[in-house]
């Protein structure tokens, strides 16, 4: 247990989950190459039903969003098991349980939550497209320029929202793994505890997987590409799917290191908050699972 001083360390909590990621990472590749190549193989094959079969034009985001969260929350489980409780992925790797089925429903919310403010914005700046239009010969009128000044700095609201929106939901996936099931009350004593430190490390936390990000697309451009052979993969539905497997092999790397540095981060910060919480007297869970010395 980390001996609290009554607000949260932002630093030495990033450092914690850098230490972890880098300490877990290859005993965690198995379970999530596993989800990985489901997440990407039932794609195609959910769009060939979805246009072919159905024969509904519009595949709209969050029912991808759906179709992957539950998928997702088996790796985020064994993961948070892992760093929140010291059950290796062995030991801790059920497909399906409780535990995930909720986790689920936490990174659906995660994610819908993103879609929705997706679409707020998209429809925002469509209409002040519409509304700001430049008028021919008025000079009061706003220009293109000023136009896409305001949807670009409209973009990092947009960010920020997003980072709220973790900040706020994904901690409940740590109470889930630790006492089995939803406490809203919990979840809201934690958000409390450092509020303003919490939005940091969400921010550092965001600012390092972009970075991450960033390096590896420059890394891509000179990865060998996987073939493919038209005589075998004929049908429409085989071909998707080996291209969508092709193309995501390229991003697997980055993806994985940054899931796994979530979960970890999320875990630290969650024994931290717990600590801060029980010092100042706010409302938790009685008798918590105790968590391992890291």
């Amino acid at each position: 247990m980390h001996r609290s001083t009554g607000r949260l360390a932002v630093v030495d909590t990033l450092e914690e989950a850098i230490y972890a990621t880098g300490r877990n990472l290859f005993r965690l590749v198995p379970i999530y190459l596993l989800v990985w190549v489901a997440i990407f193989a039932s794609t195609p094959i959910l769009e060939d039903i979805w246009f072919n079969g159905l024969g509904w034009r519009f595949l709209p985001t969050y029912v991808l969003e759906v179709k992957d969260a539950p998928l997702q929350a088996v790796y985020c489980v064994v993961f948070l098991r892992l760093g929140l409780l010291g059950i290796e992925p062995s030991k801790g790797a059920a497909l399906v349980d409780g535990t995930v089925a909720r986790v689920a429903l936490v990174l659906l919310a995660w994610f819908l939550g993103w879609a929705l403010l997706d679409v707020v914005f998209r429809q925002l700046s469509w209409q002040f497209y519409v509304w700001t239009r430049p008028a021919q010969f008025d000079l009061n009128s706003w220009t293109y320029g000023q136009q896409a000044a305001v949807v670009r700095w409209s973009g990092w609201v947009e960010r920020a929202l997003k980072l709220v929106v973790v900040g706020c939901v994904y901690g409940q996936a740590a109470t889930v793994v630790v006492h089995g099931r939803f406490d809203l009350r919990e979840h809201v004593a934690l958000l409390r505890a450092d509020p303003v430190r919490l939005g940091l490390i969400v921010l550092a936390a965001a600012v390092l997987i972009d970075g991450l990000d960033q390096i590896w697309y420059r890394i891509v451009p000179s990865l060998p590409k996987l073939s493919r052979d038209a005589a075998t993969l004929s049908e429409h539905w085989r071909e998707a799917l080996w291209s969508s497997l092709a193309s995501s092999s390229r991003r697997f790397p980055n993806h994985f290191i940054g899931d796994v540095f979530g979960a970890m981060l999320l875990a630290a910060t969650y024994r931290r908050l717990i600590a801060i919480a029980k010092l100042r007297d706010l409302s938790l869970t009685p008798d918590p699972v105790p968590f391992p010395s890291p």
